[in-house]
């Protein structure tokens, strides 16, 4: 069954909701070790090595989101991790403690301003019980 997107959001810690955002993505992936050798019969051979996950998120530009989009600007400038909720709907839900390692605020002239943050995930991602 497939899911709307219209009941996600994305909310750090403990319960607060980054305002106005429209979109979020998680990147989950692997390392790989290469054990290729001269006995692999003309195939790679890998072994898996860390994983690691990223986040990016944009929205609309709300300077008065304190404790959504102000709070991660804070925790870019003090190098201080967040811990994320990532909300696809009211049930389903990926959490995990992230560094916020870009940010963004775009105004165009014609058109709204746009708040976006990148992170990367510290540690393992919590998936959907």
């Amino acid at each position: 069954m497939a899911l709307a997107g219209r009941g996600g959001s994305i909310v750090i810690s403990p319960n607060n909701k980054v305002a106005e955002m429209t979109t979020w993505s998680l990147e989950m992936s692997v390392d790989t070790i290469d054990t290729t050798n001269f006995d692999s019969n003309d195939w790679g051979e890998f072994l898996m090595s860390f994983k690691s996950w990223t986040v990016s998120t944009e929205g609309n530009f709300k300077p008065d989101d304190t404790m959504g989009q102000k709070a991660l600007i804070s925790a870019y400038i003090n190098s201080t991790p967040v811990t994320l909720l990532l909300k696809v709907n009211s049930t389903v839900q990926f959490s995990g403690n992230a560094y916020v390692t870009s940010l963004s605020i775009e105004t165009p002239v014609d058109d709204k301003v746009s708040f976006s943050a990148e992170f990367q995930g510290s540690g393992a991602i919590t998936p959907p019980a």
